[in-house]
């Protein structure tokens, strides 16, 4: 049987549908599964969830009649509902592929998704899909399976839900097996095979700059958000423990294969929340991910499971940005709307304990904006909550979202919001000019400076504004004008209004370079070459994020170049007293190659005799 699974989404190394593919060819190892990645939306004004231009959908029909495949698996969440609609009818225009649909959307709102698709996936897929591509490959009706829905008679017809893996450990790695995948190419307009370096320069991803493997390492959060949708997972997926973790030697395996591809240069955990693990496994964590991996990571976390513990024991494994969700400075919005039990003062322990534990990790604060049940008050508490945040941090304002079935919306629809001339559907609303100024002054307020923090909090307390005009006027006075950040907001469409540097990105790598030269300072090569080695995978994120900003400043690159050679160098001297001649020659190979530096030809001729001396004791890697 001949099977091709589809992501929508923006990039192209997606976890869901590696996994799924893995998956699939562990199960039937004889069997032909191919994977198709339309991660093609790359550049505004066209976003990963627009739909195809006639001439792109054209092409990936050319594709899918050529490849021919029997099962056609499409993963999609509720803003792809749209495309996912106008792919399927395109297939099957040239294809007579059973369709199948799965993905957080499929599982709130089954039956709308049965009225295009052959079968449709309520709840994880890694044990069903195996079970039904079984009963397809034999002929056998999918009848009565748990989770799969369909459309017989007029009716949809199935219940319940997927059974769900309750051993994480028993999924193999993502499939990242070049061979049998292929992406869409933005630049000749079809369907090309996968390699490498589409992923490892980040070519066709929406965001640019260092390409970072997402790792999942449990499932499931603590908290039940009325506007998450782990609110109704937790009742749909009907498992024994909604929290699943997965061992250290899984995370492992996983780590050191995609470390093994050369691809990735930094990871991302995705974990709802990183400090729902325990202090013993952190910290084991800590000692074998140093050791073996080794590269920078992010993770994110919740107020109330913060502990200077845990967050020494992420710092000291290497994470170099940790994010908060913290949504509103409003204990009544957080208590009465969200379902939130985190109040302000959660919020500022937590964000004392980050900046006081992980100093030189970057921090990110998520605010929920284009709200509309938040009042002038809650604007205004979030404001101070924001001004009493120890600095540097960035805000992170994602505009507010009902997704079908979830509590939050169906209080909206019980509340008229939902209605005709309201808000349809937040990614049908542009929200109003008020709106999104408020949504810019949150985002640049942390560029307030410490004395006018101080100003606007005495203001905020004695002479409170009547508007949210009033208060937004207050903020731009303040200074929440002067600049952006480079994490704005995802607006109703994912458009980002700017693409420039984090503010603590420089504070990251000054950080790591000065604890580097104090440690080379006191003999300690092995510290010492760990602290520069992350200060240059620091340089090499600050060069991507040059290369995909939209001006390149000439100054910006040369003191780039200067920095990365400077620290190059430092590091160079920790190999060579250290007898690492080996990673010494790899390191001066990756200088020469390295396109966001221009090296001087006096540089560039030192570097080559280097290497030529390297290659003399026989340092360069083996075939």
């Amino acid at each position: 049987m001949k099977i091709l699974l589809v992501s929508l989404y923006f990039d192209p190394n997606a976890m869901a549908i590696r996994l799924l593919s893995s998956v699939l060819k562990k199960e039937f190892p004889g069997d032909e599964v191919y994977t198709l990645y339309l991660s093609h939306k790359g550049k505004p004004p066209r976003m990963d969830f627009d739909l195809e231009t006639p001439g792109d959908l054209k092409a990936i029909q050319e594709f899918i009649a050529r490849l021919s495949p029997d099962v056609v698996g499409i993963s999609l969440m509720y803003n792809y509902f749209p495309r996912a609609v106008q792919l399927t009818r395109a297939i099957r225009e040239v294809s007579g592929a059973i369709i199948l649909w799965g993905g957080v959307h499929p599982t709130l709102n089954p039956e709308e998704c049965t009225v295009h698709a052959d079968l449709v996936f309520v709840g994880e897929a890694e044990l069903a899909l195996p079970a039904v591509i079984k009963k397809l490959r034999n002929g056998e009706p999918v009848t009565h399976m748990p989770g799969i829905l369909y459309r017989e008679n007029g009716g949809v017809t199935g219940y319940g839900s997927c059974p769900a893996c309750e051993d994480l450990d028993s999924l193999p790695p993502p499939d990242y097996d070049f061979e049998t995948q292929y992406v869409f190419s933005p630049d000749s307009h079809c369907v090309i095979p996968m390699r490498s370096e589409y992923i490892s320069e980040s070519r066709l991803a929406f965001y640019g700059g260092v390409p970072f493997h997402r790792l999942m390492t449990a499932r499931g959060c603590s908290q039940a958000c009325t506007y998450c949708i782990n609110s109704r997972f937790r009742k749909i997926l009907g498992v024994n423990k909604y929290i699943r973790q997965r061992s250290l030697e899984s995370v492992m395996r996983e780590l050191e294969y995609v470390a093994a591809l050369g691809i990735f240069k930094r990871i991302m955990i995705i974990d709802d929340d990183f400090c729902l693990r325990s202090a013993d496994w952190l910290q084991e964590f800590a000692q074998v991910y140093r050791q073996k991996i080794g590269l920078p990571f992010g993770c994110q976390a919740t107020p109330g499971r913060i502990t200077r513990e845990k967050i020494q024991l992420i710092r000291d494994a290497g994470a170099t940005f940790i994010n908060m969700g913290v949504q509103t400075g409003s204990d009544t919005l957080n208590a009465e709307v969200f379902n939130r039990k985190l109040g302000r003062n959660h919020v500022l322990r937590a964000a004392s304990i980050l900046a006081e534990e992980a100093p030189r990790a970057g921090r990110g604060f998520d605010f929920l904006v284009r709200n509309p049940y938040e009042s002038l008050a809650d604007k205004i508490e979030t404001a101070r909550l924001v001004m009493e945040l120890p600095l540097p941090f960035v805000v992170r304002p994602y505009a507010l979202t009902f997704f079908p079935g979830l509590p939050l919306t169906e209080r909206a629809y019980q509340d008229g919001l939902l209605t005709e001339g309201k808000v349809n559907s937040i990614y049908d609303y542009d929200g109003s000019d008020e709106e999104n100024a408020w949504q810019e002054v949150l985002e640049n307020a942390p560029h307030i400076s410490d004395d006018n923090r101080t100003r606007l909090l005495t203001r905020l307390e004695e002479t409170p504004p009547q508007s949210v005009g009033g208060l937004i006027a207050m903020l731009k006075e303040a200074g929440a004008e002067e600049r952006k950040t480079d994490t704005p907001a995802l607006n109703h469409s994912g458009k980002r209004d700017n693409q420039k540097l984090p503010a603590s990105l420089e504070e990251q790598i000054n950080g790591h370079y000065n604890a580097g030269a104090s440690f080379l300072k006191d003999g300690n090569h092995e510290d010492a070459q760990s602290e520069f080695k992350r200060t240059l995978l620091l340089l090499d994120e600050l060069g991507s994020s040059l290369d995909t900003s939209r001006t390149v400043i000439d100054g910006n690159r040369q003191k780039l170049t200067e920095g990365y050679i400077h620290v190059s160098v430092q590091l160079l001297e920790c190999f060579h007293v250290s007898g690492n001649y080996r990673e010494a020659h790899n390191l001066i190979s990756k200088l020469l190659e390295n396109r966001s530096l221009t090296l001087s030809e006096e540089y560039r001729k030192v570097f080559e005799k280097w290497l030529m001396k390297y290659n003399a004791v026989g340092a360069a890697p083996g075939p």
